[in-house]
């Protein structure tokens, strides 16, 4: 027990200062990766292992590829050229010299690249190491919460929804998998349960619906995730910020699901099948409290 919780102590020592070093800025980015590839094994998720260390690779090129950025584009710019004719009614614009235009595009655009590359590692680590830092901080009690999730579905939802069973059934023995096959099985599953459910709730047989914005978007035939948008649209009044705050949760979760799990033709890494079925427990929990499950008619 006591290895346990010093295992823990050294998760929550790493993962906030990965934070702190994200957040002034001052450390190379590059180097932030290579910690974030060390946590994702403290915690088991060997497979976060390369991403990590191939992107603290592509970051370290592209940070160099900025630094230089502008003695290079310096050195691309078109020399002072005169040119002039003795010859009046000679043009000489077409036959002037096209100068480095092409050469300075390319360096503008890796230049793009190199700051989508930065940012977007940036961001991906941060939030994972956000995540890591919360489970592992208030592990048990995140452990609980979970617990009295599932006991609240498996009153509600699987009661009266017995066909997700399976489901549930599949979730279970995927999310421990060793290999993307198996966790992709997984959120694949999350992804079902909620166009089963999109089905099972939303009964109208218009193809369009008004949300309260005043938006109007498709919930006929295969529009699964915005049947579900729709159905919690009616159910829940956003006459308060707080139900308001909790609807656009609930639309997120969704949306998020919906991405995660219908993503199987790459590989899924293990924080993100752990991300869906996490947000597949919340979003069900809040479903049954916010509303009555009754489909609309």
């Amino acid at each position: 027990m006591e290895n346990k919780v010093n295992k823990n102590e050294v998760i929550v020592s790493l993962a906030k200062d990965i934070l702190r070093k994200i957040k002034k800025d001052n450390t190379k980015l590059s180097n932030i990766l290579l910690q974030a590839a060390e946590l994702s094994h403290l915690v088991g998720l060997d497979g976060n292992i390369d991403y990590f260390k191939e992107g603290s690779q592509k970051v370290e090129k592209s940070q160099v590829y900025l630094d230089t950025f502008s003695s290079t584009i310096e050195a691309a710019k078109d020399p002072n050229i005169s040119i002039t004719s003795a010859n009046p009614t000679e043009n000489v614009g077409w036959s002037a010299p096209k100068g480095n235009y092409l050469e300075r595009k390319s360096i503008l655009l890796k230049q793009q690249n190199a700051v989508q590359t930065i940012g977007s590692y940036k961001s991906e680590t941060y939030e994972f190491v956000m995540k890591v830092y919360y489970t592992y901080l208030f592990g048990q009690e995140v452990g609980s919460i979970l617990d009295s999730y599932k006991n609240i579905i498996s009153k509600n939802i699987l009661m009266k929804f017995s066909q997700f069973k399976s489901g549930f059934e599949t979730i279970s023995q995927n999310i421990n998998g060793q290999n993307s096959r198996n966790w992709a099985a997984a959120a694949s599953e999350c992804r079902n349960i909620l166009i089963i459910l999109s089905s099972e709730l939303w009964k109208r047989k218009k193809e369009n619906f008004k949300r309260s914005k005043g938006k109007i978007i498709k919930v006929g035939g295969k529009n699964k995730k915005n049947k579900l948008i729709a159905y919690i649209d009616t159910k829940i009044n956003s006459s308060n910020n707080i139900k308001k705050s909790k609807k656009e949760k609930l639309y997120a979760i969704i949306h998020e699901i919906f991405d995660i799990g219908g993503k199987q033709k790459r590989n899924i890494n293990k924080n993100e099948v752990s991300t869906s079925v996490v947000d597949l427990y919340i979003f069900l929990a809040e479903l049954i409290n916010c509303t009555d499950l009754k489909p609309t008619i």
